[in-house]
């Protein structure tokens, strides 16, 4: 199965979740980094469906989680 139509559509879940997860950085706003982290989440979920990158996305969520975390406190 080739990965580029995964990355390709997988894309705008990563792009949001950086705008937020910045955005939260920048404001130190905890409803910035939970969005972000609902769009990583959506990321990670979208990844552990796909046949080839299963393996990807529990890692994936637990470092945007931890990411997450720290940046709203």
């Amino acid at each position: 199965m080739r990965l580029w139509p995964q990355i390709v559509l997988g894309w705008p879940f990563v792009v949001l979740a950086w705008i937020f997860l910045i955005l939260s950085l920048r404001t130190r706003r905890v409803w910035a980094a939970l969005v972000g982290a609902l769009f990583s989440a959506g990321f990670c979920y979208y990844l552990w469906l796909s046949p080839a990158l299963h393996w990807l996305g529990p890692v994936a969520f637990a470092g945007t989680a931890l990411a997450a975390v720290a940046t709203a406190f």
